[in-house]
């Protein structure tokens, strides 16, 4: 695709390692900037998230933890990238199938996406707006017809054929160039075999027999023309089945790309914040299909632009990361519940119900009893059961067990329950150990046997109250 020469690995990462040494300050400079406001902004949107920016302020002096949860977002981060990309992926081994054709790359671009944007489009209004409710065999196959007759049309109808046929032909011509190749190496290896070898004077019998077989040969003359002709046809018609094999392959490549463009959607999906309306499925809907067309920005750069392999490459790279910068900006949910996927792994946050004692300024009149399962100890502290919602350098935010089952998008509603307090004024009990209860066989003198069966098996305890309490062990009063 370029005019210049290409240039070989070893040069382009002699230059590359020569470029980083030049200016090795100004990029160190850059990325620990860009590291340091990247930590800053997951962290206000964590806070954000959970309905408590006001912690946010507090918890930006640890620049040792936030070098930790930069790390692991970035990770995270990275992972979305991933995801994304396996559409990217599979729209490139589409391209790819016409890769003889380094001409007309940016033609075959141009069906291929039309393409697949319409397997895409196929797949939001499967999955959306369906008339129908469809099964997920019955979404699959709907979707693997839907592709094969769009693609079939575009061949019969629009030029795209004639770009098929040209690629075909230009695969039979290096086929047959190759083999050309192959046999001119085998008769190169044969002759210098037969270089060492004595070579004896042709026998009278043979002389005969090569005149006969010529005298034959121009007696058959019409007879091969014949045949000739016949193979003429039968490798036009092998031609024809070529092209037919090749639309076939690419049908196939497409529909696994709109396969693939399931993950995305499913990103898109989680990543909604906000509550449900009646246009939240066309709002959904329409930031998914837009997902998916930026996640084939990559593949049209790379194939668009010209240059060498490495500054293709390059140009498609940053198309993928500019990509993914549009589907955060699109959808600002996508971060949000990266930072809350990286709380969990850096124990920021947690999701097991531990016993705290609180601090003197926090009086048992502040909280609720029933909540918070609160006790009063000896030494004056309250004693409660909560979980850890946020912790982050000395900021600890607490939160009644109640709230475990709450979604992210619901927690922003009940953060201000929860108990903002420091990690160093607080400490941590060990779990109470929880014992089993008595069996049921001591408490069987008080019913009869067949009331308690009835309680295991039939529910008795929606009908007879009294039963159900006098087998699980409860005392009369």
């Amino acid at each position: 695709m370029s005019v210049t020469p290409d240039r070989t690995f070893a040069e382009v990462l002699k230059q590359t390692v020569k470029r980083i040494l030049d200016y090795w300050t100004q990029i160190t400079v850059t990325f620990g900037l860009l590291a340091t406001g990247l930590g800053f902004v997951t962290l206000y949107l964590y806070t954000r998230t959970i309905g408590r920016i006001d912690l946010f302020m507090p918890s930006i002096d640890v620049k040792s933890a936030l070098l930790v949860w930069v790390v692991l977002v970035l990770l995270l981060m990275l992972s979305y990238l991933f995801i994304l990309g396996g559409t990217t992926w599979m729209f490139g081994c589409s391209v790819l199938l016409f890769s003889n054709l380094k001409d007309n790359q940016p033609r075959v671009l141009f069906y291929l996406t039309v393409l697949t944007v319409v397997g895409f489009s196929a797949f939001i209004w499967a999955t959306f707006f369906p008339p129908i409710p469809l099964g997920a065999w019955e979404t699959f196959i709907a979707l693997l017809l839907i592709v094969f007759v769009v693609c079939w049309l575009m061949y019969a109808v629009t030029p795209f054929k004639r770009i098929v046929r040209k690629s075909t032909l230009v695969q039979a011509r290096l086929d047959r160039a190759r083999l050309k190749r192959l046999e001119a190496s085998k008769q190169a290896k044969k002759k210098r075999l037969s270089t060492h070898k004595a070579t004896r004077p042709p026998k009278a019998w043979m002389k005969k027999w090569h005149a006969l077989v010529h005298e034959c040969g121009k007696k058959t003359a019409s007879a091969r023309r014949c045949v000739k002709e016949k193979w003429q046809r039968l490798l036009s018609w092998v031609q024809a089945r070529k092209e037919f094999g090749l639309v076939t392959v690419l049908s196939l490549s497409i529909f696994l790309t709109v396969i693939f463009a399931a993950f995305p959607i499913l990103l898109t999906i989680r990543s909604h914040m906000e509550r449900e309306t009646p246009d939240t499925v066309p709002y959904v809907a329409g930031l998914s299909w837009m997902t998916l067309i930026f996640t084939l920005l990559p593949v049209i750069v790379f194939y668009c632009f010209k240059g060498d392999i490495y500054r293709r490459t390059f140009n498609g790279l940053v198309a993928m990361v500019f990509a993914f910068c549009a589907f955060t900006l699109l959808s600002p949910g996508s971060l949000s519940q990266i930072t809350y996927i990286a709380a969990g792994g850096l124990s920021v946050r947690q999701q097991t119900v531990e016993r705290y004692a609180l601090p003197d300024d926090i009086k048992l009149q502040d909280l609720d009893a029933t909540m918070w399962k609160t006790r009063q100890r000896d030494s004056q502290k309250i004693e409660i059961e909560a979980f850890q919602l946020y912790s982050f350098g000395d900021v600890l935010l607490l939160c009644p067990k109640d709230m475990l089952s709450l979604e992210l998008k619901e927690l922003k509603s009940y953060s201000k329950f929860c108990v903002s307090t420091l990690n160093s004024k607080v400490a941590r009990k060990p779990r109470l150990p929880i014992f089993a209860r008595k069996p049921q066989e001591e408490w069987s003198c008080r019913v009869p046997s067949w009331q308690i069966h009835a309680g295991r098996w039939l529910a008795w305890e929606a009908l007879i109250p009294s039963v159900h309490r006098s087998a699980s062990g409860e005392k009369r009063g």
